[in-house]
């Protein structure tokens, strides 16, 4: 009977050894995960601090153009008095 316990002591023994590596490998995966996502908020980060870059140069140009096509009706306005040429495009 005590030679019994002692086998299933042993067997048990040995299944928590490999729940404990078992753990053990998880913990890394883990920390490995951990790690993955934080290169990912600092990449996701960089990304939305472009993106509000691109959206400043964006309204810039828009302005730009808009001042130019403001321009431009106004010189097609003088056009028929001193012509002008100003080409529109379509």
């Amino acid at each position: 009977m005590d030679e019994k316990i002692l086998t299933l002591l042993t067997e048990m023994n040995e299944r928590l050894k490999s729940l404990e590596t078992d753990v053990s490998a998880l913990k890394t995966d883990v920390s490995v995960l951990k790690t993955d996502v934080s290169v990912l908020k600092t990449d996701v980060s960089n990304i939305k601090e472009e993106v509000s870059e691109i959206k400043e140069d964006t309204e810039i140009t828009r302005t730009a153009v808009n001042t130019l096509i403001e321009w431009a009706d106004a010189v097609s306005e003088v056009e028929a008095v001193v012509k002008f040429p100003v080409k529109k495009s379509s």
